[in-house]
């Protein structure tokens, strides 16, 4: 079925579960912005400056059970919406920006705004994709939800021309693809106890999706967790070292070990 870039990248973020998008409307993805309002399945919220739309869906994406949206104009948009980008990944959460771009007849010429983007944003995000055929369009959408939500979470930007919008492809809808957590596997947490009784006196560093667990399992040991996730560890347990950083939790395993030999 042929439709328009800007229905299916619509579409495309209803597959996966987005119910509302922060932006500063913009000529750069019009195209898309009227795709949205006329499906109303998604509410489009506007903004008064791109920081506080990309700080929008930087919430949205800590407190949800997915990646935030954002959408901004090319230029002096994404540059005012960077700190929230830069914040997005120093933090480990996920959010997909989409970035209006010029047309792709003047990419190279110096055309009103352009820039590049993908060395623009190489230290603040996980990945830049440019989406520069319309049958790119869904696979770019389900990419940038997967990278965004997979293994350390962290913000992922989608370059969109501005020409592109309005052109009819027969390409499919992508659906949203299995996330890879970065945790230990079940099998994993079976054996540790084993391996505990065998090696007394170590320190465990541990991320927020497994600490849960481990705190139960292995009640005497320390158990840290990285600063990324701190706010989702909170032990009342005396033998945790709570933030610990690389360098800390050296220490802390140091001095439980010898703690555990004098006994």
């Amino acid at each position: 079925m042929s439709r328009t870039v800007a229905r299916l990248l619509a579409e495309s973020l209803e597959t996966h579960d987005v119910d509302q998008v922060y932006c500063v409307p913009g000529e750069s993805y019009v195209g898309l912005t009227s795709a949205l309002i006329e499906r109303n399945s998604i509410r489009v919220i506007v903004c008064r400056h791109e920081g506080g739309a990309g700080y929008m869906a930087v919430a949205d994406g800590r407190l949800g059970d997915r990646a935030g949206v954002a959408m901004v104009s090319r230029g002096p948009g994404l540059s005012n919406a960077m700190v929230s980008l830069h914040s997005a990944y120093h933090d480990a959460t996920p959010v997909v920006m989409l970035v209006g771009q010029v047309e792709r007849k003047d990419f190279g010429r110096l055309a009103l705004q352009e820039q590049n983007y993908s060395r623009l944003l190489s230290d603040i995000t996980k990945l830049v994709i440019e989406v520069n055929e319309p049958e790119q369009a869904s696979e770019a959408i389900a990419r940038a939800f997967h990278v965004a939500e997979s293994g350390t979470p962290g913000p992922v930007a989608v370059v969109l021309p501005e020409d592109i919008f309005d052109e009819e492809t027969e390409a499919g809808l992508d659906p949203a693809r299995p996330r890879v957590a970065a945790g230990p596997r079940a099998e994993d947490l079976d054996r540790w106890p084993g391996c505990s009784r065998r090696r007394s006196g170590h320190c465990c560093w541990s991320g927020a999706r497994s600490w849960p667990t481990l705190s139960m399992t292995r009640p005497f040991s320390p158990i840290s967790t990285c600063s990324l996730k701190i706010g989702y560890c909170r032990s009342a347990r005396p033998t945790d070292a709570h933030n610990c950083s690389t360098r800390r939790i050296r220490i802390t395993a140091a001095i439980w070990g010898s703690a555990c030999r004098r006994r």
